[in-house]
């Protein structure tokens, strides 16, 4: 249930001022993409800053911490992070958890993973914006059913 850390692979590192973002994790960044919310935070951003911005999610529905984990290691078309990674990035938004808690996880599993993932974006010099687990109640979400891991 808790992956190992895995070993470091090359990542680009641009020297323009191009500002460059991805949003990886569940849902949230799945929709990011589908819903065409990378090109208008690009815009938006790029208006804010002055400074051309490229942004691309990939993200996968009901994906739990360790396996976002696992998809920055997956260079598959559909849900694998690593071709974005490794093309280089300044910025790696990460939107985990939810799901976590709703499978009933636990606190220890969420953050093992989100300190693997933190360590290795931190360890290709990519700076992690980490979205924080809303404040649901998931019993009401899930209408009163037992939650089991």
């Amino acid at each position: 249930m808790f992956e190992t850390e895995r070993m470091l692979y090359p990542v680009v590192h641009h020297v323009d001022d191009t500002i460059r973002l991805a949003m990886i994790g569940d849902s949230w960044a799945e929709m990011h993409s589908s819903n065409m919310m990378d090109s208008f935070l690009q815009m938006k951003l790029s208006n804010q800053t002055g400074l051309p911005v490229k942004m691309i999610s990939k993200g996968k529905g009901g994906e739990k911490s360790n396996g976002i984990y696992q998809l920055l290691f997956d260079d598959n078309d559909k849900y694998g992070a690593k071709s974005i990674i490794a093309s280089g990035v300044n910025y790696c938004i990460i939107s985990a958890g939810i799901n976590d808690a709703a499978a009933n996880l636990g606190t220890r599993f969420y953050c093992y993973h989100m300190r693997l993932i933190l360590d290795f974006l931190l360890s290709n010099n990519i700076r992690p914006v980490v979205i924080e687990v809303p404040d649901v109640n998931i019993w009401h979400v899930h209408g009163g059913k037992p939650l089991t891991t």
